[in-house]
């Protein structure tokens, strides 16, 4: 197959015949209209210009204005200027061929410019075997230019050269090359006719292979090594070598940071997006072909935003320096949806040919923000919390002081209203009063109720549910530098509790391992079984013997010092600093578990982290707490009944009512007293009264010395306390009987002549509605 217009080995000839038939009838259509300066050719405009201008002529002017003695500096600019002049038009001139031709093989696209080449006068090619067109750093081409303009118009000047001449030639070439095969290529031309050498010779190569392959080809040409130093790469080429390692190095950048979860973002001086990865697509919705070149204000800045980076820019732009550069800030940004989002953008600098360019790391924080809100709103709730148990303290108290005197005013008026005929106008007005003690009385327990020690709403539960269902929330509380893992056993057993209540206990634990992990850490939750024995009852007097469910909650924190350790559940005792908690979390906890009946343990390691156990009395599944039912009977008796009550009016009044209904009555102030009058009395006392909380010893105390002196003692307690504190609680759950203050006359000789008679179907009496 017989090529017209260039020489290339055989394996080729069919792809270049191809392209001469058309590149050849592309340049038939020439045609030159004088009148209107114009050179057309397949509807391209053309221009003519002579060859020495561009070669051996051009170098004269550079030198001219060089100056006598810098003819190597002249050389060298004017070898710049024609090699990227010439680059530039190979690469446009190829772009626009393969544009026409409709070609996407490289081989293909390269096969267009040496035809071009020769029917623009430029030169003729001859490609030779060993060339390895490839679009990889592996890409090497050796041709000649057998007729050169570069290289006639010296000769035809006379002039010889000891440097090769044709530049223009190696750049438009590399350029066309370049542009078909989608790497950075230079061409070296190692034999010039102008030199006296036979021929104009190029290698063509990726600017970091030139060296290599140019010292190869003069190791194979021995007759050639004179020539040697002349066929060095210029140093024109440096920036192509620059500009192939730039390549490079963005490819591998590219690599590293497309599978970066944050976005990564670089922008040129003038604030044109250059860089924009994987992330940054996901993050923001655009593609990269969207971004890139795009503003980065326009694109991904709030309009609120704008006035204060487009000042924080311009500094940037002159100094490379700014407030957020070097610094990690939260501020907003837009998605291409025009959502508004939270982001945390680090800011760098990059100096680049004197320019300041900036690289930006931008992570979404949506859903850390809303972590943090739900954390916030959770703080919140708990510093409520712990007001509510602070100021719960002192409603408790002034609940129980608000009974107490509600107690003689009902005591007092129903003894007066004895003295009246119901249909008189005196009993009608003590109804009233009476009705207004009532209602006193439910509001001194709704002021009761701001305690923690309220009335528990109970009932069966499992362990394991209430840990799996704290444990769905955890994750958006706690913080996403802290692993969360449950480690729950089964079959752990059943325990009679208020759901929430538990829930707010493990909650504050929760919190606490929280703040003992401030870099992050494990937190892990427990359910197991325990059997409590002696030992530990002794060294916890709260807790009671016997088989106990578990629930733990255990961090790898700082841990609790062992100074701290036993005040860590007083009320208002934190090792925080001042505004940083106020020391009611654990005392909160202390009470609930408290008033659960249970028990509470903690081990704690400074360095290490600290694990706290909550112990609940097990229930049978089955069983069902049982309120029993009232005796219907009022009546009086004449036995002997021992009144232990610190509150002289109260005392005094209940006195009376046993005393009205036949009783006789031994009246003790406080424990000791109590305990002392039944010792003296004891064959004589068929019933003792105890007040719960009393001066000296309590009605816990006194109960337990009577019971152990007479097993066989009757006792009723009573107290203006709540009748599901712990302490009535647990009177209780011992099979005690226990009377809410303020009581009336007829409920409180009733349940004192059922217990008498032995009627033991009930255990805790409640007011009577009115």
């Amino acid at each position: 197959m017989a090529l017209k217009t260039v020489d290339v080995p055989k394996g080729f000839e069919s792809i270049f015949a191809q392209a001469e038939e058309v590149v050849s009838s592309y340049f038939a259509g020439l045609s030159r209209d004088p009148s209107q300066a114009a050179i057309e050719i397949g509807g391209e405009r053309y221009i003519l210009v002579r060859a020495a201008s561009l070669s051996i002529e051009f170098f004269a002017l550079v030198r001219r204005l060089f100056g006598a003695g810098r003819e190597t500096d002249a050389d060298e600019y004017a070898r710049n200027i024609l090699f990227d002049l010439a680059h530039a038009i190979g690469k446009s001139d190829a772009e626009n061929f393969h544009a026409k031709m409709d070609l996407k093989d490289p081989v293909a696209r390269l096969s267009a410019g040496p035809i071009h080449f020769a029917h623009s006068g430029w030169a003729s090619v001859k490609i030779f075997p060993e060339s390895r067109p490839s679009p990889d750093n592996d890409y090497f081409l050796t041709y000649d230019h057998p007729h050169s303009f570069e290289a006639d118009a010296w000769l035809r000047s006379g002039q010889t050269s000891a440097a090769p001449v044709c530049i223009m030639n190696a750049g438009y070439s590399s350029g066309w090359c370049e542009a078909s095969f989608g790497i950075p290529l230079v061409a070296v031309e190692t034999l010039c006719r102008v030199k006296g050498d036979p021929c104009c010779r190029f290698i063509m190569a990726p600017p970091e292979t030139i060296a290599e392959h140019v010292e190869r080809h003069f190791r194979g040409h021995a007759e050639h090594a004179s020539q040697k130093a002349l066929g060095n790469v210029p140093e024109l080429f440096a920036r192509k070598r620059l500009e192939g390692e730039l390549r490079k190095s963005e490819e591998r950048f590219r690599k590293m940071t497309a599978t970066a979860q944050d976005a990564i973002i670089m922008m040129a001086p003038a604030g044109n997006i250059s860089f924009w990865n994987a992330a940054a697509e996901r993050t923001f919705g655009y593609a990269r072909e969207e971004a890139l070149g795009k503003n980065v204000h326009q694109l991904i800045v709030p309009a609120g935003y704008l006035p204060q980076v487009h000042k924080a820019f311009r500094e940037f732009r002159q100094t490379g320096q700014g407030a957020a550069v070097g610094q990690t800030i939260e501020i907003e940004a837009i998605r291409k949806n025009g959502e508004v989002f939270p982001v945390e953008l680090s800011l760098s600098a990059l100096e680049l040919e004197g320019e300041w360019h900036a690289i930006g790391i931008i992570r979404d924080i949506t859903e850390r923000k809303a972590a943090e809100e739900a954390l916030r709103r959770k703080d919140e709730q708990l510093r409520h919390s712990q007001k509510m148990e602070a100021v719960g303290v002192l409603a408790g108290g002034t609940a129980h002081a608000f009974n107490n005197l509600l107690q003689v005013i009902k005591g007092y008026t129903e003894f007066v209203m004895d003295d009246f005929a119901p249909e008189s106008r005196h009993h009608q007005d003590l109804k009233r009063v009476l009705e207004a003690a009532d209602r006193a009385a439910a509001l001194t327990g709704q002021l009761a109720s701001f305690s923690r020690r309220k009335v528990l709403q109970r009932k069966n539960v499992d362990p394991n549910e209430v840990m799996a269902s704290l444990l769905d929330t955890l994750g958006s509380i706690v913080g996403e530098d802290i692993h969360v893992e449950l480690q729950a056993v089964e079959n752990v057993g059943v325990a009679y509790a208020d759901v929430e209540e538990i829930q707010q206990v493990l909650l504050n634990l929760c919190l606490n391992a929280r703040e003992a992990m401030p870099s992050g850490g494990k937190l892990v939750l427990g359910t197991g079984s325990a059997i409590l024995d002696k030992a530990f009852c002794d060294r916890h007097p709260e807790s009671r013997q016997g088989r106990h469910v578990a629930l733990s909650v255990t961090d790898t924190g700082c841990g609790i010092p062992p100074e701290a350790m036993e005040h860590i559940f007083e009320p208002f005792f934190t090792t925080k600093g001042v505004e940083e908690g106020a020391g009611l979390g654990l005392a909160t906890v202390y009470g609930i578990v408290q008033q659960h009946g249970g028990a509470i343990h903690v081990d704690s390691e400074p360095g290490k982290g600290t694990c706290v156990t909550i112990y609940l009395p097990t229930v049978d599944a089955a069983e069902e707490t049982d309120s029993g039912s009232r005796g219907e009977t009022a009546s009086g008796g004449t036995e002997t009944i021992l009144l232990a009550e610190d509150e002289p009016m109260v005392r005094d009044m209940a006195k009376r009512i046993f005393e009205s209904a036949g009783y006789r009555v031994l009246a003790a102030s406080d424990g000791e007293e109590a305990l002392r009058m039944f010792q003296e009395n004891r064959g004589d006392i068929s019933l003792v009264v105890l007040d719960v909380m009393m001066p000296k010893l309590n009605g816990h105390e006194v109960y337990a010395q009577i019971k152990a002196a007479d097993p066989d003692a009757k006792v009723v307690f009573c107290t203006a306390h709540d009748p599901e504190t712990a302490d009535s609680r647990s009177i209780l759950e011992n099979n005690l009987h226990l009377i809410p203050k303020p009581f009336d006359t007829k409920m409180l000789l009733r349940t004192v002549r059922d217990v008498l008679d032995e009627v033991e179907q009930f255990h805790a009496v409640e007011p009577v509605a009115q």
